[in-house]
């Protein structure tokens, strides 16, 4: 046998010599026989596979969250029959930016306008202006849960010029800034892309509060209000990170079905939650027998995509107030009364809409609902007031344009319109005539959509 060499494969060659015939025969020629023996070549070193690439979840770097306590409208309320009329300014933009991984920086910037009119031709007029920063930390549980605690600090002045009215009545300049402390700790839920609900603790007390008018300034009444409250939002992100593709096919898988259409606001079996649901309790007290106040609010509501564009919702609702107020006698002997009152309001309505689709991300929501509301109110001691009740039918129209500007959250702005088509009163179970009321402006929608 003799080996031979060749670069990365031994072979090795073997000669068989043949074996004798018959002895008078002559001996065959001799055989050679050839043998080829490859070893394998060690393997190559394994490729690591590409890293996976997750989708961004809520609380990611670079992620900007906006919550229901954004607001922009404008609105006036009128009453019939000379009952005087309310107009509103608010534009308080508000969002939260992530620096890093779960922390969060972000602020409060509010300015609010209100003039009212009464029956008797009194006008006033209060100007709100409000600024505030924010720190907070998202602590996730899971894919779906997190708690999102909040520090605030809020500065904010109120100020209202002179009143003079036509039967005399009068009241000087005056301004009262306040310095706020606030915790918030909502737990919140993510049922799909971009868009949250939450509901959590909350806590607000002023820690300086001052009055001024006349060119004097004194310490006034600080307020503190505490409960549980609800945070409806959600975030947009110019860095979100697509979910890792596929594997790629090999020549014997099956050729993959045709990607399904994406799926957009206002399709078929979708479920949407805007930021006139509510549900808080919040206790609020003012210091030096400045009276205190509790309410309990309970909102629930949404609309459903029964056809592509085409929704049916509703709400019902419920909100207790109770007040407690403080008196005092002017007149010798001087004495400080106190005075409760409760009122209660119910409402119930349905709504349709339809979603008129303008681009892949805008559309026009116009929405038309008819509500019932009835309020019971009564105050101790009865004679103040007794027994209040009412109850009115309304038609409200709202039309706003809605931009989804990532994943399942949604924010709208438009013109509305509410107005009592019926409307009963009654004091201590005697009918009173009742005015009505119609209101209208424009107003911010947000919130977002489940599948």
């Amino acid at each position: 046998m003799r080996a031979l060499a060749v670069p990365g494969i031994a072979v090795a060659i073997a000669t068989v010599a043949g074996s004798s015939y018959a002895q008078d025969a002559p001996s065959p020629p001799t055989a050679n026989v050839t043998v080829w023996t490859a070893r394998p070549l060690p393997p190559a070193p394994a490729v690591p596979p590409p890293p996976v690439r997750l989708a961004s979840r809520f609380g990611d770097r670079g992620q900007l969250a906006i919550s229901n306590d954004f607001d922009l409208s404008v609105v006036n309320q009128s009453i019939s029959d000379d009952g005087g009329s309310t107009t509103t300014l608010s534009v308080a933009p508000a969002a939260d930016y992530f620096v890093a991984r779960n922390l969060s920086v972000g602020g409060m910037v509010s300015l609010a306008y209100a003039t009212s009119t009464s029956g008797g031709q009194v006008t006033t007029s209060q100007t709100t202006f409000g600024i505030g920063p924010r720190v907070g930390y998202d602590i996730p549980f899971g894919d779906r849960f997190s708690l999102w605690p909040r520090i605030a600090f809020l500065f904010s002045d109120a100020s209202a010029p002179p009143i003079s009215g036509a039967f005399g009545s009068s009241a000087p300049a005056y301004s009262v800034t306040t310095f706020d402390i606030q915790l918030f700790a909502p737990l919140l839920w993510h049922p799909s892309a971009h868009f949250f609900v939450g509901l959590g603790p909350f806590f607000q007390t002023d820690l300086a509060s001052t009055y001024s008018s006349g060119g004097t300034s004194s310490s006034w009444m600080k307020t503190t209000a505490f409960g549980v409250k609800l945070d409806l939002g959600g975030w947009v992100s110019a860095s979100s990170r697509p979910p890792s593709p596929p594997p790629a096919a090999t020549a014997d898988d099956a050729p993959p079905p045709p990607p399904a259409a994406p799926r957009r606001f206002a399709d078929r079996g979708q479920l949407a939650i805007s930021n006139d649901v509510d549900l808080s309790f919040l206790a609020q007290s003012v210091s030096d027998q400045g009276g205190s106040q509790w309410t309990l609010s309970i909102a629930p509501g949404a609309d459903y995509f029964v056809l592509r564009g085409l929704s049916v919702g509703g709400q019902v609702s419920f909100t207790r107030t109770w007040t407690k107020t403080y008196y005092t006698n002017l007149y010798p002997p001087t004495t400080t009364f106190a005075m409760t009152a409760t009122d209660d309001s119910y409402g119930i309505g349905p709504r349709v809409g339809y979603a008129i689709r303008i681009e892949d991300a805008v559309s026009l929501w116009p929405r038309l609902a008819l509500l019932y509301g009835q309020t019971v109110a009564s105050t101790t001691p009865a004679g103040a007031r007794g027994t209040t009740q009412g109850s009115t039918f309304d038609v409200q129209l709202f039309a706003p344009i809605v931009w989804t500007p990532a994943g399942h959250f949604f924010l709208g702005l438009g013109p509305f319109v509410q107005t009592d088509v019926t409307a009963s009163s009654s004091v201590n179970g005697q009918s009173v005539p009742a005015d009505k009321t119609t209101t209208l402006g424009v107003k911010l929608d947000l919130g977002g959509w489940l599948e």
